[in-house]
């Protein structure tokens, strides 16, 4: 969460939701050391966060990180703040995720167009790096993408563990399918991590 520490709706509706999908959450403030984190078993970096304050935060990192913002995702490397990445204001939004072939889609149930925000919302797109492998996209933009451990950053450096970026900008827009597919992104960086089948 942010650094003042205050739980926003959108750090509500996260905790609410991965309660119910049967994480342990606990939230840390942004400006907290490190090793307060280390009984972490998977770390997602919520949307309040301010994306300067992850700068280089996880370089060494090798458990899952998940990243729910565009800005966030640039400034943990996994997407190229140089690029073309930033953030879409739309009335609707769909992510497509093609034949659904990724581990993360066939777990969700999901292929082809997918209605991701109930509303308007503003929502983050990024440049991955080589390494990554894309599963989905918002107007032909990468939005979610994930690294297996070794795979080559955006920002040049090799992933020292799973990693995924997730257009979850609003969380309190998003569908119950959105939640499906986050949900499924969470269990794969802390699980499997494999890109493949």
């Amino acid at each position: 969460m942010n650094s003042t520490g205050a739980l926003r709706p959108s750090d509500r509706a996260l905790i609410q939701k991965f309660t119910q999908a049967g994480f342990r959450v606990v939230t840390i403030s942004e400006t907290t050391p490190g090793r307060i984190w280390s009984k972490a078993s998977i770390i997602v970096v919520a949307p309040s966060v301010s994306g300067a304050a992850m700068q280089d935060r996880f370089d060494n990192e090798t458990r899952p990180v998940v990243a729910l913002r565009a800005r966030s995702a640039d400034a943990i490397g996994l997407s190229n703040p140089s690029g073309p990445s930033g953030d879409l204001s739309t009335s609707t939004a769909t992510i497509d995720l093609g034949g659904g072939a990724h581990p993360i889609s066939q777990a969700a149930g999901l292929e082809g167009q997918v209605p991701l925000l109930s509303r308007p919302a503003w929502i983050s797109y990024g440049v991955p790096g080589v390494g990554a492998t894309t599963v989905g996209q918002l107007n032909a933009n990468p939005s979610l993408f994930t690294y297996e451990r070794g795979d080559r950053l955006a920002d040049g450096g090799k992933s020292k563990g799973c990693r995924a970026a997730f257009p979850g900008d609003d969380v309190t827009a998003i569908t119950d399918q959105g939640w499906t597919l986050m949900i499924r992104t969470l269990e794969w960086a802390a699980g499997s991590c494999r890109n493949d089948s």
